[in-house]
């Protein structure tokens, strides 16, 4: 009995071992191999990236590959299977994303190393050959953009339609919205639902669905715009199954037709001094709020710019001259009509008169360029002739003391006065002046005089000077964004941390300025003058140009910053502020 239970625990322990080495051996066999569905794809067609685990259970987290010209779902598929052969046990995990192209041409899919039980695992590289989409399936569906002649220029606001065509008779939904972006160009989001209609193209009716959008180029050379969406559709054949037959539907991304647009650079001949980023074309008004003030009163300048083109880009007109005048950053108020590019931009100014001796408001000017005719016009407002006076003073005498005569004599040595009371006997009084009731009755009047006086003044400088009113506000509204961005930052809202962090730096420095100009539209190249200008270090004027970047990059260029990026931009937005208001100029 001793015997047999003795060689049953010598085969437990020998199958114990075997199977353990063989675990052992798997572990340190570990590999990964990348594989295609398909080499080679037409355009618009999808296909399947896997990275196939072995020998191994632990599946670290992967993203999709990041490939210029493929189009990656963010989402992927898992699947797992264990074989044992000759009693070696072996286990594989496949991970597979779905992906079309954008663009015919032949792409490589990077090779990567993971990271699994402490060994750097190599994935290798793979390369697929994507083809024009077929003919056949070209003239039944297809995505372009429709846009006035170019050629176009840096700023312009382009007035687009994005147009999906699908031939009568097929039977379609969308898959997804319209997407997409550009290094050199920036679009506005595509507006309202879209428009149906029907047209014949060589022969064949379509239906027309149309968005409608604007683009902008924010650098010269040649492109385009590359807009993709998913269509899903009926392919006209049948599939039975347990509840009978229903239609049999596949999904293609559409990308617009390959165009080549080209963007000039605003040309520098002859180019107004007023220029200030608008083209387009333009109607300017003026008018004054007061043509007859007193010295130091404050007159409202309303300018308004009306007409069609990019509004985001025009900066607020400057001034000719200020002699006599002290010219306070003006305001400016969108009112945007049926279409983005369509408005009117109004600037608010306000100006004081320092003397008497002015006798008209200085002339502005406003400049644009004309894409459409490649030409430059400006309309140049003439002074407006004013009145200016200063208040009259009080006359003297106007507060002269009464005779002292009127009322008698008073002895000036006699300090008590004989008072008839109520009860018909005369008291002897003290005078008042020694009386303490009377003192701290006429101090707490006098203490309510001051602040009163002191309120009274603060209300009259407000009145008579617009600009401290202006600035507190400039730096109320710097608190507020500053608030609010790192809000923002604390919550993984990279696109809103950049674009409020920017704006609160752009006030924080305006208010330090007096002679700053709406510092919504403060370029880089002026805040680069103005932290010249108050001798900021070098450091701080790379820290905020970085952050300037950043925005641009999140916006345009598509870039999405991880959790402790956005931690480190964070602590550096609040490190800037706070060298700017412990300067002196801000106390």
């Amino acid at each position: 009995m001793n015997s047999n239970l003795k060689l049953l625990s010598n085969l437990f322990l020998l199958f114990f071992a075997f199977f353990t080495s063989q675990a052992t051996q798997a572990q340190t066999n570990i590999s990964a191999e990348a594989s295609l569905q398909n080499r080679s794809m037409a355009l618009g067609q999808s296909n399947s990236y896997t990275i196939t685990l072995r020998n191994t259970s632990n599946v670290p987290n992967m993203d999709p590959p990041k490939v210029p010209g493929l189009v990656f779902g963010s989402s992927s598929s898992t699947r797992s299977s264990t074989s044992i052969v000759n009693g070696v046990a072996s286990r594989e995990t496949s991970v597979s994303w779905t992906f079309q192209a954008e663009r015919p041409g032949t792409y490589t899919i990077p090779a990567r190393t993971l990271q699994i039980q402490g060994h750097n695992i190599s994935v290798n590289a793979m390369q697929i050959v994507v083809s024009e989409m077929p003919t056949e399936m070209r003239n039944r569906f297809f995505l372009r953009w429709d846009l006035p002649d170019g050629p176009y220029y840096v700023g312009q606001a382009i007035p687009a339609k994005l147009q999906l065509y699908l031939r009568s008779g097929i039977n379609a939904r969308l898959g997804s919205h319209p997407d997409g972006s550009s290094d050199q160009f920036i679009r506005t989001e595509f507006a309202g639902d879209p428009r149906q209609n029907q047209v014949r193209v060589d022969g064949q009716i379509y239906t027309v669905v149309e968005w409608d959008s604007v683009i902008t180029p924010i650098r010269s050379g040649t492109g385009d715009l590359p807009v993709n969406l998913v269509l899903v559709y009926e392919t006209g054949q049948m599939q039975r199954d347990f509840f009978g037959s229903r239609p049999i539907q596949e999904q293609i991304r559409l990308v617009t037709e390959s165009q080549s647009w080209e963007v000039r650079d605003i040309p520098r001949t002859d180019r107004p001094a007023s220029f200030s980023g608008a083209v387009g074309q333009f109607d300017v008004e003026a008018r004054l709020s007061e043509r007859n003030v007193l010295v130091g009163d404050p007159i409202t300048v309303t300018l308004e710019v009306s007409g069609v083109g990019n509004f985001e880009r025009i900066r607020a007109p400057e001034f000719k001259s200020s002699d006599g005048w002290r010219i306070y950053p003006p305001r400016s108020q969108m009112r945007e009509e049926e279409v983005p590019y369509r408005g009117v931009k109004t600037f608010e100014y306000i100006l004081t008169p320092t003397s008497e001796q002015v006798d008209q408001v200085p002339s502005i000017a406003f400049s644009w360029f004309e894409a459409e005719t490649a030409a430059w016009r400006e309309i140049i407002m003439d002074p407006e002739p004013i009145t200016v006076r200063r208040e009259p003073s009080a006359s003297p005498g106007a507060l002269a003391g009464t005779d002292s005569n009127e009322f008698g004599e008073m002895d000036p040595n006699s300090r008590l006065y004989p008072l008839a009371t109520s009860l018909g006997r005369s008291d002897s009084l003290q005078s008042v002046w020694h009386r303490p009731a009377f003192w701290a009755l006429n101090g707490a009047f006098t203490v309510g005089f001051a602040f009163a006086l002191i309120a009274m003044v603060r209300r009259e400088r407000a009145a008579r000077n617009p600009y401290l009113q202006v600035r507190s506000e400039a730096a109320r509204k710097a608190k507020d964004l500053a608030t609010a961005a790192i809000k923002a930052a604390n919550t993984n809202n990279a696109m809103e941390f950049y674009t409020l962090a920017r704006q609160s730096l752009r006030h924080f420095l305006a208010y330090l300025d007096p002679q700053t100009h709406n510092a919504d539209s403060l370029t880089w190249d002026e805040l680069e003058a103005i932290l010249l200008k108050f001798e900021f270090d070098d450091s701080t004027l790379k820290n905020m140009q970085r952050l300037f970047e950043r925005k641009d990059a999140v916006q345009f260029a598509g870039w999405k910053p991880e959790t402790d990026e956005l931690t480190s931009d964070r602590q550096q937005f609040e490190g800037l502020l706070n060298v700017i208001v412990t300067r002196k100029e801000y106390q």
